[in-house]
């Protein structure tokens, strides 16, 4: 399972936040809007709705060209994030817009540069006939009656059944561009603009702290039961991921106060849903699990907090002044390419590519380096391959996450994931 957001950025917008937000919080996949030839409603202050009413199949739209969005693609796939492409096949733009298109292509209602399309809308949603057979609020769709029309679905039809996908990797939607309309909230897109950047009139819902730090801990507690679940028998629940995780949601309009039951092990653990890790200490709460998994907090009305394993600043006890980290990863390279290991923490660079750990290539293709790490912490970290020229590709997949709790040396034999 990818974690996955919806993008309507420029394509080389998106491309420098898979880099410096996206890989390095755990994100598995981001979808975009889809990136052919479309509407432009200046008009309109270019809604977001625009990228949805195609005009032809060329692959430029207002986010950017066909180069631009190959070079967006390959940045992400260097970030360890997959592409999930948006597209729309049935019908093209409706009567009120006209030429020309994000790509200049000339167009009219019914008359398109690519294929052939119907009329006549939906005026009844009980009609099956017209449901199959006419328009969606005037959005001209595939004349079927067509021969090359159907001959094209046919081949769209085999392209389809050979990209199907397993349960595990299919998209479930928990919000989209359909619902958070009219007034709801706010989508990544800001009047039109072509280049502009988070918390320069756009909103950046990937960036707040309980949706990007929640990614962490998905990944944190990944594989694991639920455990230990508890509720009011109304608006307030809490329950845990095995050894992993425990979460505590509460929607009353009072604060709930309460000690919970966890099966995570002893230890200060920050609460990442109200903070942040910062090397070996909590921008935000912090709560002891005692040694029989409990724990004791109030969480506001309309709040949460979430504890893991990967936010553990101490706990355990090893009897160690540091523990002796060693890493080693079968990867293979091309010539010129290093492997460097970063994570969360200082001694691994906090996530900076720039100040990753350097392993050596003495015993390759196994490549080797250990780091000094205070006891009785948990951490994230990540696998780089860097060139000479400072071009960074990331290993795919979410954060590896472990502990330095009880030994004064470990060593993590991990695979390279592309």
């Amino acid at each position: 399972m990818h974690h996955r957001i919806r993008s309507t950025l420029p394509w080389s917008s998106v491309a420098s936040e898979c880099t410096n937000v996206l890989g390095p919080k755990g994100f598995g996949g981001v979808q975009v809007s889809p990136p052919q030839e479309h509407v432009v409603l200046p008009g309109q202050n270019y809604p977001w709705w625009q990228d949805y009413q195609p005009v032809s199949y060329q692959l430029v739209s207002r986010r950017g060209d066909r180069a631009a969005f190959a070079a967006m693609v390959q940045t992400w796939h260097g970030a360890g994030v997959k592409v999930y492409v948006d597209a729309v096949v049935n019908h093209t733009a409706g009567g009120a817009s006209t030429g020309p298109g994000s790509a200049g292509s000339i167009y009219t209602h019914y008359s398109y540069p690519t294929v052939p399309y119907g009329y006549d809308d939906i005026r009844s949603w009980t009609d099956r006939w017209e449901v199959q057979n006419c328009e969606l609020v005037d959005l001209a769709d595939l004349k079927t009656e067509s021969a090359s029309v159907r001959g094209n679905l046919a081949n769209l039809n085999n392209l389809a059944n050979s990209m199907l996908l397993s349960s595990a990797q299919a998209v479930a939607f928990v919000d989209n561009h359909d619902t958070q309309r009219n007034g709801r909230a706010r989508l990544t897109y800001k009047d039109g603009a072509t280049q502009v950047s988070c918390g320069n009139g756009w909103v950046c819902e990937h960036r707040w702290r309980t949706t990007a730090n929640l990614v962490g801990f998905r990944n944190a507690v990944a594989g694991t039961g639920v455990s230990n679940w508890w509720s009011n028998g109304s608006s307030q629940i809490a329950f845990g991921r095995d050894a992993k995780g425990y979460v505590v949601f509460n929607r009353d309009g009072g604060p709930l106060t309460r000690t919970f039951q966890t099966s995570l092990p002893a230890g200060t653990y920050c609460d990442i849903a109200n903070g942040d890790v910062n090397g070996t200490t909590c921008t935000g709460a912090a709560y002891i699990v005692s040694s029989s998994g409990q724990f004791t907090a109030t969480v506001p009305a309309g709040g949460m907090l979430a504890l893991h394993i990967g936010a553990q600043m101490s706990g355990g006890g090893s009897g160690c002044g540091t523990v002796a980290v060693s890493f080693a990863v079968d990867a293979q390279t091309v010539w010129g390419e290093n492997i460097f290991v970063v994570g969360n923490r200082p001694e691994l660079g906090n996530w900076n590519t720039s100040s990753g750990v350097a392993l050596s290539a003495a015993t390759y293709p196994i490549w080797r380096g250990t780091v000094q790490l205070p006891p009785d912490v948990t951490f994230e970290y990540k696998y780089i391959k860097k060139n000479e020229s400072g071009y960074v590709i990331w290993e795919t997949g979410a954060n590896r996450v472990h502990s330095t709790t009880g030994s004064c040396t470990v060593t993590f034999n991990d695979v390279w994931r592309s």
